[in-house]
């Protein structure tokens, strides 16, 4: 069966709230990835250390490219689905990013925010297949996650680095480019006619890249037809462009076992994880579900190509 819900957790199998916590750190420790982990240190009575969890750092995705995405995670929560969030916190929010993601029919509630020091995911949803969350669970579920931000920085703020702000690196570049096509204006030749391309802009970012005039094939992946559907569209025509239509029965199905889960054993459950760049590891509980510390920004560094 085809995925196509990946990007939301919403896989053939469950995407665990430590899995993602531990992802989304890349993007706070600015593209460096650390496997999460509980237990950090273990001692004896006398003091006499057991056991030392060792961690290292891998380099997943460039400073550049952690930056473009952190500004465009910023947005989720200044103009876009998690703006309720910052109304609910007790701290300082100018360099908290997030990601909001509702399966179909709401079937799995997401989010996952970063400060420069700390990531927390909370899921909701049903262990049982068939079974959907209402429409605003999204709102219940950022309410949640604010509240055990707002914990964590009672407890100890230190430990969500807030004034830590993150210089924009040397090789990210911007340019207003079109709405349309995420390219700069230009002239495109449609069904033989010349069709000037303007109107309302954006300000994009790029790694060490300057986008160029539009061209009648702007996409990455895009067919002949994409484009032709595309193209016919602007021009006025009505076919359909734009709209969803679902290719896959199984995903939309309760009984085919689509929404199996690795997180979580109650009737209901949320499951929240602190994915912790900087303190100690620590475990506790609660009554909806299990709140684990994963340490992940150890001093030794490994990098990969």
């Amino acid at each position: 069966m085809q995925s196509t819900g990946i990007s939301l957790g919403g896989t053939s199998d469950g995407v665990s709230v430590l899995e993602q916590a531990s992802a989304f750190s890349t993007f706070a420790d600015q593209g460096e990835h650390t496997d999460a982990y509980v237990i950090e240190k273990i001692t004896d009575p006398a003091g006499n250390v057991v056991y030392q969890h060792h961690a290292k750092k891998k380099r997943v995705f460039s400073k550049a490219t952690s930056y473009i995405m952190n500004q465009m995670l910023a947005g989720v929560l200044t103009d876009g689905t998690a703006t309720s969030i910052y109304d609910q916190l007790y701290f300082n929010t100018n360099n908290l990013v997030g990601k909001t993601g509702t399966s179909n029919d709401n079937r799995d509630i997401w989010f996952i925010g970063s400060t420069p020091g700390i990531t927390l995911a909370s899921w909701m949803g049903y262990d049982s297949t068939g079974r959907n969350l209402t429409d605003n669970s999204s709102q219940i579920n950022e309410r949640y996650w604010s509240k055990l931000a707002n914990s964590v920085y009672q407890i100890n703020p230190s430990l969500m680095r807030l004034e830590d702000d993150h210089e924009k690196p040397s090789t990210v570049t911007s340019s207003k480019v079109l709405k349309l096509t995420g390219q700069l204006p230009g002239t495109v030749s449609i069904n033989g006619s010349s069709q000037n391309l303007n109107g309302s802009t954006v300000t994009s970012l790029y790694n060490n890249w300057t986008p160029k005039a539009t061209s009648y094939e702007f996409g990455i992946g895009g067919s002949a037809r994409n484009y032709e559907t595309f193209w016919n569209h602007y021009l006025g025509y009505n076919n359909g462009y734009g709209s969803i239509t679902y290719s896959t029965a199984d995903e939309l199905n309760p009984t085919s076992g689509y929404s199996s889960r690795r997180s979580g054993t109650a009737a209901t459950t949320t499951n929240n994880y602190t994915a912790n760049t900087t303190g100690t590891a620590a475990t506790t509980g609660t009554t909806t579900g299990t709140n684990y510390t994963a340490n992940t920004n150890p001093t030794d560094t490994e990098t990969t190509n």
